[in-house]
């Protein structure tokens, strides 16, 4: 320091750093000391310093520290204070982007946006954030890492997983289709599932039980109503959603029969349908006389896409008809509508998003008949509990993770898929067979 600039009976605050993110601890026998330059007797340097302990040449002061700071005995010496910068050691937190799924028809895909990731700090600073991605990712799975630094060098660290899978490109048809639906009413559905099907603009079937409404862990009748005012469509799942090939017929009538009345006086509207729990009653003509009394048609058994017709090549049938000559019931009936259920695929592979994904482009693709606009084969996939990672979950609990339901959609979207919904679907009694009203 300037001994001119050093006025006697004042003190100066000096700042002293080491280099950027390095960190010293002051050792016992250190020693620290300030040097002059320039001044004269007017400044009293003299009196101020202790001349016989020079530190760095004339003019400078010298002390130790050991443990505790040395008294003086000369009080109008300089005296050196030495005050500790605390500098935060407090890691950034950084929050991906959500995890992705892509797909390629070629060896890598380019995926130049990976979403907006966010980071805060205790400091209060705006951490600087970068990734490690090129932008390009090859088939498999990539892990992207994602940093975020405060302004004195800390860093924190958090990753994305990046799944591109290959797939052949879509089948050539006239026209593209599917259904979408949704089974039980969970509230997953509203909260996690919604954001994405508004996003690509799918319009899905819900299939509510009716005394689940309101109950916790269930959509509530307002949510309920609100993705109907948005254009999904609402049908039936029954009252209680109960195993029923063992039931009596009262029994039978009340969970199919009062089902429809109960769902309509909540207001909900276009009820001539009704999905068959546990796909349990399909190929029971009880269950299915029972049915027939209340609903134009059910969606019961399993299959890769739905037969319009009731005819092509898994099918000995020309028509829907429920029973044939003989009186017994035929594979394929208004009430016999086949679907394909994505949580049965993800219990396959584990709830492996990419093997899954894989899974549901083969579903989508495998209709072959559609050759003209009028559409005869329709998978329909099904969907029921939404998550955010079935990571940790019990087996019961896991479901379709919002990563991979926003893959799906995306892929209808991008390859022209229309999607129909239930209360488009009718059934011809004299033709007996499905068809889509025009819309």
């Amino acid at each position: 320091m300037d001994a001119a600039n050093v006025t006697v009976g004042s003190y100066t605050q000096y700042a002293f750093s080491l280099p950027a993110f390095s960190v010293y601890q002051i050792q016992p026998g250190d020693r620290i000391g300030v040097k002059y330059t320039g001044g004269d007797t007017s400044n009293l340097i003299d009196v101020m310093t202790d001349q016989s302990n020079t530190f760095d040449g004339k003019h400078s002061y010298l002390t130790y520290y050991a443990g505790v700071w040395l008294s003086f005995e000369d009080q109008a010496d300089l005296t050196l204070v030495l005050q500790q910068a605390v500098i935060p050691t407090d890691l950034p937190i950084v929050t991906p982007p959500g995890n992705i799924i892509s797909v390629t028809t070629n060896s890598s895909r380019n995926i130049p946006s990976l979403g907006t990731p966010a980071a805060v700090d205790k400091s209060g600073s705006s951490p600087v954030i970068s990734n490690n991605s090129t932008g390009v990712f090859n088939i498999g799975n990539t892990t992207v890492t994602w940093r975020a630094v405060d302004s004195v060098g800390n860093i924190g660290v958090a990753y994305q997983k990046i799944a591109v899978i290959s797939a052949n490109t879509p089948t050539s048809q006239v026209n593209r289709v599917a259904m979408i639906d949704f089974d039980d009413g969970y509230d997953s559905i509203y909260f996690l599932g919604k954001p994405v099907l508004d996003k690509y603009n799918v319009k899905t079937t819900q299939y509510i039980v009716c005394n689940y409404v309101n109950v916790p862990g269930y959509m509530t009748l307002s949510e309920i109503l609100a993705m109907q005012a948005q254009g999904h469509n609402m049908q039936s799942h029954t009252m209680n959603h109960l195993h029923a090939n063992h039931f009596s017929q009262s029994q039978l009538d009340f969970e199919y029969g009062q089902a429809k009345p109960c769902l309509t006086n909540d207001g909900l509207t276009n009820i001539h349908m009704v999905a068959i729990p546990f796909q349990e009653g399909y190929n029971n003509a009880t269950v299915i006389n029972t049915i027939s009394k209340y609903y134009d048609m059910s969606r019961g058994g399993t299959g890769t896409t739905f037969l319009l017709h009731c005819s092509g090549p898994a099918s000995t049938q020309s028509d829907c008809r429920t029973l044939d000559s003989h009186g017994n019931l035929n594979q394929y009936t208004r009430y016999n509508i086949r679907d394909w259920s994505q949580d049965a695929a993800g219990g396959l592979f584990d709830y492996h998003d990419s093997q899954t994904f894989a899974q549901f482009i083969q579903v989508v693709n495998a209709a072959t008949t559609n050759t003209d606009s009028n559409s005869t084969e329709v998978p329909i996939v099904v969907y029921h509990r939404m998550v955010n990672s079935n990571g940790g979950l019990d087996p019961a609990l896991k479901g379709t993770t919002v990563t991979l339901l926003d893959a799906e959609m995306k892929y209808l979207r991008d390859n022209n898929f229309k999607i129909w919904s239930g209360k488009d679907l009718a059934y011809d009694p004299v033709k007996n067979w499905f068809y889509f009203k025009a819309s």
